[in-house]
């Protein structure tokens, strides 16, 4: 078994204060890329450590915490046990967009979750998610 970390890392506002903390994928060898593991198994990780064994608490203290989320973890009942006013929810660029998909975060938005799109380049078919989402990051 190899070890894991988590990164924790700062999301400012124009003001230069620190509004939010995005969570991310680290072990040893560096990030995410270097993992060997798939989007779904390093965001999993990074929920497990952050929520089951760290705690939102003393992550973020007050602030929300930005989880990367692939279509199957939108898709998985798992996020529906996240407490919805203390993470948002940010959708990979890399993701297909399907209908399934669209209604996914249509019922995560339901539930009180926000949505962001991370890493964002416009093209029409994004349109679905730009009208969830609170939240583009370029």
């Amino acid at each position: 078994m190899t070890d894991t970390f988590l990164g924790v890392q700062p999301i400012f506002d124009r003001e230069r204060q620190v509004v939010a903390y995005e969570l991310l994928f680290r072990n040893a060898q560096g990030g995410f890329e270097s993992s060997g593991l798939d989007g779904d198994a390093a965001s999993s990780n990074v929920i497990l450590n952050a929520f089951a064994d760290i705690g939102a608490e003393r992550l973020g203290r007050d602030k929300k915490l930005f989880l990367n989320l692939t279509e199957g973890l939108l898709a998985s009942g798992l996020i529906q046990t996240l407490p919805p006013d203390r993470v948002v929810l940010e959708v990979l660029e890399s993701v297909r967009i399907t209908p399934e998909l669209v209604q996914s975060v249509q019922d995560l938005v339901k539930a009180g979750f926000t949505v962001a799109l991370d890493d964002f380049v416009y093209h029409s078919n994004w349109d679905p998610l730009l009208k969830l989402s609170r939240i583009v990051k370029i």
